[in-house]
């Protein structure tokens, strides 16, 4: 009952630009409301505030996306799901009796493993069973945590020490679940153990992980048998970070073309889904992904991130659509660049990549989610971002029908 009372008030605070009116704000050619996203924006991430996955505040967060989102013209529904809230928990490295701090990478298996440390750098001259019973010391670079994360394994190790050198800030996502313990170290932490790698018996300690319960927010056209156009944002934010830029502004995006949408006369197969614990891999969007029918998977997914602040948005993925957003930009006059294939780290698209479906991620200035309050945001550059996924869905729905 305190929620609801509390949810109320953040209608009422944030007047008519939220919780699916119409509002009066100053609405752009392209029929975007700069000024009620950035109330969504701001509601998100200083009424509620920082919004973990699994805590109290996330849940607000997800029930404040249902009430904003749900219209006559689309079903909201919420999607549960578990996962490990702290994926990358402390753990330790054990040399010669010494223990040395460490963090837990998200996907690792929870346990102990030892073994003689061995030197493989960036894991590119490992061959099959060539480390077998082995604790892998890697280094950065060359390739990805993953990629090497796969190396070692074929290789036989029983763990694997990633080494960081430029930062003690630990939060390494494998993107798989691994069959062995697997941990990363700052470089001032893992210095006696690179000087003693070889030969040296370590061990790696992986706590178990803790549970907690996630919520995706699915929008879905209520004249639509499938989902052919998918708009996805992730709405959790980094411990004590307020996360206007990384992620609301995204979910403000995906808010108001969900409004928008419902507007027109024909709503075609388009679903919005605010997924949860971003931050901890993308697991909210791999439960989507995971769920749908293969008869009924999307053809087109468009993510939208951190898309507040920077001189440009950047969309990544496939060529062609990347193509159709610089044409819409271009008419526009917005600043658009396409930055290749992938974005540089893990988003909400790669589940859906993985499934052989179209993808384009629009991206703007990230700042891992830390330090990241509301009067940063540049209404303008959501709202670009906002108007160029709107009109792509609009376009390639005329050429679906």
């Amino acid at each position: 009952m305190r929620r609801v009372f509390f949810l109320a008030a953040l209608c009422l605070a944030a007047a008519s630009f939220a919780c699916g009116s119409d509002g009066d704000g100053a609405e752009d050619a392209a029929g975007f409301d700069p000024l009620r996203a950035k109330a969504d924006i701001e509601l998100l991430a200083d009424t509620i505030g920082p919004r973990a996955a699994g805590s109290e505040a996330n849940v607000t967060a997800a029930e404040y996306i249902t009430q904003g989102i749900a219209n006559p013209s689309f079903g909201v529904f919420r999607q549960k799901f578990t996962f490990e809230s702290d994926p990358n928990r402390a753990a330790t490295v054990r040399l010669d009796g010494t223990a040395l701090p460490a963090a837990t990478a998200g996907g690792s298996a929870p346990g102990s493993a030892s073994g003689v440390a061995v030197d493989v750098g960036t894991g590119a001259a490992i061959t099959p069973g060539s480390i077998a019973g082995k604790v892998a010391v890697a280094t950065r670079g060359g390739s990805s945590f993953r990629e090497k994360y796969e190396a070692v394994r074929a290789g036989g190790a029983a763990a694997l020490i990633g080494v960081k050198k430029e930062t003690r800030e630990l939060h390494a996502n494998l993107g798989t679940t691994a069959r062995f313990p697997v941990v990363t170290m700052a470089g001032s932490d893992a210095a006696p153990l690179v000087a003693a790698a070889a030969g040296a018996t370590v061990t790696v300690d992986v706590p178990p992980a803790q549970v907690s319960d996630g919520t995706n927010v699915v929008a879905r056209s209520v004249s639509a048998h499938a989902c052919v156009f998918l708009l996805v944002a992730n709405f959790d934010s980094l411990p004590g970070s307020a996360g206007a830029n990384d992620n609301a502004s995204g979910v403000a995006v995906l808010m108001e073309l969900s409004r928008q949408f419902a507007l027109r006369d024909e709503v075609p197969a388009v679903c919005f889904v605010a997924t949860d614990a971003g931050f901890a891999g993308s697991l909210g969007a791999e439960k989507y992904a995971s769920s749908v029918n293969f008869s009924s998977l999307p053809a087109v997914v468009v993510t939208v991130r951190a898309i507040g602040k920077g001189d440009r948005l950047t969309v990544y993925g496939d060529a062609t659509l990347a193509g159709d957003a610089e044409a819409i930009a271009e008419e526009l006059d917005i600043d658009l660049a396409y930055g290749g294939a992938t974005p540089p780290s893990r988003g909400e698209g790669e589940p859906f990549r993985a499934l052989g479906i179209q993808v384009l991620d629009i991206v703007g200035t990230t700042d891992n989610g830390r330090d990241d309050p509301s009067s940063a945001i540049v209404p303008g550059r959501v709202a670009a971002a906002g108007r160029i996924a709107g009109e792509l869905m609009v376009r390639l729905s005329a050429v679906a029908d």
